[in-house]
């Protein structure tokens, strides 16, 4: 979210304290910038104490400030703060940046450059694996890395992929330590030397690792099409038991209220006996579709989980250097 609204040039979330000791973050003033009120006013309400009358006008926004955000859920009940999920509307407009299209926008930096624990220094290629149905479905996506060993691009005859398995450990390194290297980029800074070197390293490493991770992509590409037809197949199955079921249900209690008609209708009233053929002249209409229904609704779950097309996207690289230095640094062993 912070890299989102620095890409809007704005400042991004700033840590607070709420009176109990908690931490809680603040948003930036995005109303007060480039006459961002009408664009982000309705967004933003979602952050505001609903109003007492109703009206959510701009007297209500005056008096409403926008709340600070929470990630974790409270200890205690507390209007306060407002607790942020995905499906928030303030996360999904920030986020969709990057899941839909920011990843075409110029203004992203693809390069990262950090500091590692590890002894060797480390390029590490992302990118986006997305399989989409009919309708342009979204059926699956994923995060697929490619690892190698880095060397100087001058003395190295090539840079060789690592396996499969230790990639996946390098992503979930990532994954668990990005933030926090984030939070403290300061204590991770790299010499301008190191950043200058890795820099120009960019469009070879990019170039020997491209064409394993379309590679990767593929095969995880194949095994996510085996899992959503079995997804679909299982799907289907549980369509097709159920219109069975609900059959089975509806044909008997028609057929036992067709015997006990006139007893049954003895003791309503003139509601209750509208109501209750008007039960019944679903059932059959139901019940005289339900063929139908049967051999079309089942394929038609199974179909959904058809891939249609697929997308590979190289996200961006990252660079891990280990606190010795590169390989043939001259401030390796002074850090």
């Amino acid at each position: 979210m912070s890299c989102s609204l620095e890409l809007l040039k704005h400042t991004g979330l700033k840590q607070t304290k709420l009176a109990n000791g908690q931490v809680a973050f603040e948003l930036p003033q995005l109303e007060a910038a480039r006459g961002g009120a009408a664009d982000w006013a309705d967004t933003l309400d979602t952050l505001r104490a609903p109003p007492k009358d109703g009206d959510r006008d701009h007297r209500w926004r005056s008096t409403a400030p926008i709340r600070p955000v929470v990630f974790e859920a409270q200890s205690t009940l507390d209007e306060s703060t407002v607790h942020l999920h995905l499906e928030h509307r303030v996360v999904q407009r920030l986020l969709g940046r990057f899941l839909a299209q920011g990843f075409v926008h110029h203004d992203l930096s693809r390069t990262c450059l950090g500091a590692s624990r590890d002894e060797h220094a480390r390029v590490v290629l992302l990118g986006r694996l997305a399989l989409y149905g009919g309708g342009a479905a979204r059926l699956h996506e994923e995060i697929v890395a490619v690892s190698a060993r880095w060397s100087d691009p001058a003395k190295r005859t090539k840079l060789s992929p690592e396996g499969a398995e230790a990639s996946r450990e390098t992503l979930e390194w990532l994954q668990q330590h990005l933030n926090q290297a984030l939070g403290s980029a300061t204590a991770h800074e790299l010499p301008a030397a190191v950043r200058a070197r890795l820099y120009t390293s960019v469009a070879s490493d990019l170039d020997a690792l491209k064409d394993m991770l379309e590679q990767r992509c593929r095969e995880e590409a194949d095994k996510a099409r085996a899992m959503l037809a079995k997804r679909g197949d299982a799907e289907s199955k549980v369509m097709r038991e159920t219109l069975e079921r609900t059959r089975a249900r509806i044909v008997k209690e028609h057929a036992r209220t067709a015997e006990e008609l006139d007893g049954v209708l003895a003791g309503f009233d003139t509601d209750e006996r509208r109501q209750f053929e008007s039960n019944r002249k679903y059932w059959k209409s139901w019940l005289d579709n339900v063929e139908d229904d049967l051999s079309r609704e089942p394929d038609r779950v199974r179909r959904f989980y058809e891939v249609r097309s697929t997308r590979i996207e190289p996200l961006g690289i990252m660079y891990l250097v280990p606190a010795g230095g590169l390989p043939g640094d001259a401030t390796k062993g002074r850090r």
